[in-house]
């Protein structure tokens, strides 16, 4: 965690730092998360014959899974996000060079944007700015800061979200 200030420099947040990295060639693991002090907190596995994406995100710590992500049959670049009972719905809009996912949630309603022609989003929850997110050129990675103020779960949540936006298309 690190203070960081607005463009203003009038308020301070705290701020979580992540990275995803994802395994193309990897049959188990498709996806990691690591935190700032680069411990595994999730991985992502795929599940075979699967009618539509289907990711698991399971708990490094306890072996638990703690959401499922599923492509929705019959709408183009939609996902669900499940836990205990759906989570949120994720819609992919606009053309790939202005990338956008409108979620609706169990926490509130969310937005992710692409800036401009760049590999950086934006998210937001309600307008207000959640989560900076940037992809490394040439990388399977992205780079993910998030405000501390959101609970656990929803920072989850927040995390399952960036790797729907790389399963949209997010490039």
């Amino acid at each position: 965690m690190t203070l960081e200030f607005d463009r203003l420099g009038e308020r301070a947040a705290l701020i979580r730092h992540y990275t995803i990295k994802r395994r193309p060639l990897s049959h188990e693991q498709k996806f990691v998360i690591y935190d700032e002090r680069d411990l595994c907190l999730y991985t992502f596995k795929s599940t075979y014959l699967a009618i539509g994406d289907k990711l698991a995100m399971i708990e490094e710590a306890t072996g638990k899974k703690v959401m499922t992500i599923r492509e929705q049959l019959g709408h183009f670049h939609t996902f669900n996000i499940y836990g205990d009972g759906q989570l949120g719905s994720i819609q992919r809009m606009g053309p790939p060079w202005n990338r956008r996912l409108m979620i609706t949630s169990v926490f509130g309603a969310y937005e992710i944007n692409r800036q401009g022609v760049s590999h950086e989003y934006i998210l937001t929850k309600d307008g207000q700015i959640v989560a900076k997110i940037k992809k490394k050129v040439l990388a399977e990675t992205y780079l993910v800061d998030v405000v501390e103020d959101l609970s656990d779960n929803e920072i989850t949540f927040v995390l399952a979200m960036i790797i729907v936006l790389w399963c949209a298309g997010g490039s």
